[in-house]
């Protein structure tokens, strides 16, 4: 039989909203205690996204496309600065992240 999963129970702060900007932005705070992180990419140009406090065209973990989204892996979570820069600069992004 199987065993029930234990759930877990963390905070969801608000939803905040990144202008775009063809310079560097921080998409997320240093925050030991993440336990979630959603990026949704409301702008018609590529989103691209690093661990760090740095980003580029050239130099980026991975890339978010036009109206689309990434989930943090809850098993590979990371908790410090993620930084996000755009092709374009038009539209938003927006930053839901879960805590202890």
């Amino acid at each position: 039989m199987a065993q029930p999963h234990e759930l877990s129970t963390y905070s969801v702060e608000g939803t905040r909203q990144v202008a775009s900007a063809t310079t560097v932005v921080q998409l997320g705070l240093r925050n030991l205690s993440r336990r979630s992180l959603t990026i949704y990419n409301d702008s018609t140009a590529v989103l691209y996204v690093r661990f760090g406090d740095t980003v580029s065209s050239t130099n980026y973990k991975f890339q978010v496309a036009s109206n689309s989204f990434y989930e943090m892996p809850t098993d590979m979570l990371y908790t410090g600065v993620i930084s996000g820069t755009w092709a374009a600069a038009n539209g938003f992004a927006y930053v839901a992240e879960g805590s202890d």
